[in-house]
């Protein structure tokens, strides 16, 4: 819970970022709308208010003039909403409550000459939002079944991706390499062959972060173009190239049968981390376009 201030410095919204000349929210005067749970705007003014009265902690910068925040901070603290509100609706569709032990126990982690213990507000919004991480971890494991019934289906809708990838400088290369699969050449033996990741030798291509199979999807987040390629991606299915600044990748779900340990690995260390992944990527969020636009790879309202 947002405890707030009754007075302080006051952080005009209809300043805070350029408008767009769009105003679809105006009439239910909301900032976000997240699975169906408002954002207002006046929560959303109020909190940065209270981050603008503490800017030692927050690192919010005011211009004095003007009386706002740049857009970029504002589209953060905006994101950080959204996070926070996906979260709560996560574990209440979960059945998983954040519990008072919960809260102690984040609270306890605190250094007692920690300054944000003196700033109530938003010590409690911390602890509020870390409470939930903990009680994220009560979330249940599915099946074995289930997983291998969903990782076929769509491993987006797991929160996983189990991937080779070919990474080229071109994309006519890339062009190339697609006829090649078609043609019926090995994935990874093509990756081996082709790709500049200079792991691919070695591991035919296999998208790790040095602890499996499978990665978790927000591994990827810093790469939204390679995150898109992923959830679009059907099992045993090259994708179209696509470009990151890395060059022009194809990328390959892997069979179940190549990665359902892994799978299962992973699921039992952070199940409910992974379901949370899948979840977001899924979830209904829609932002006033004044602020930006929620942009689902990152996690993160960006600009329009």
């Amino acid at each position: 819970m947002i405890r707030r201030r009754a007075a302080g410095l006051l952080v005009p919204l209809a300043g805070l970022l350029v408008l767009t000349g769009c105003a679809t929210f105006d009439e239910n005067d909301d900032a976000a709308v997240v699975q169906g749970t408002a954002i207002t705007r006046q929560e959303y003014q109020d909190f940065l208010t209270l981050l603008a009265s503490e800017p030692e902690l927050s690192r919010l910068v005011v211009d004095d003039e003007t009386d706002t925040v740049a857009g970029g901070d504002g589209r953060q603290w905006l994101t950080y909403l959204v996070s926070t509100t996906l979260s709560a609706t996560y574990l209440a569709e979960a059945g998983i409550t954040v519990t008072d032990a919960d809260r102690q126990t984040v609270l306890d982690s605190i250094p007692e000459d920690e300054a944000l213990r003196d700033v109530p507000e938003l010590l409690d919004t911390v602890v509020e939002a870390q409470a939930a991480l903990a009680a994220r971890e009560r979330v249940a494991a599915p099946s074995t079944s289930e997983i291998e019934q969903r990782y076929n289906e769509s491993p987006a809708s797991l929160g996983v991706i189990c991937a080779r990838h070919i990474v080229v400088a071109t994309a006519a290369e890339a062009d190339d390499v697609l006829v090649e699969l078609d043609q019926g050449a090995d994935f990874a033996g093509l990756a081996a062959e082709r790709s500049t990741d200079p792991a691919a030798a070695e591991n035919g291509g296999v998208l790790t972060d040095g602890g499996g199979d499978c990665i978790a999807r927000s591994a990827l987040g810093q790469v939204p173009e390679l995150v898109v390629a992923a959830d679009e991606a059907g099992v045993g299915v090259p994708t179209r190239p696509v470009e990151s600044s890395a060059g022009w990748h194809i990328l390959l779900q892997r069979p179940y049968d190549e990665v359902g340990e892994a799978l299962d690995t992973l699921f039992e260390q952070q199940a409910g981390a992974l379901l949370f992944d899948a979840y977001a990527a899924q979830a209904d969020v829609q932002i006033d376009p004044r602020y930006g636009r929620w942009d689902s790879p990152t996690r993160a309202v960006v600009a329009l």
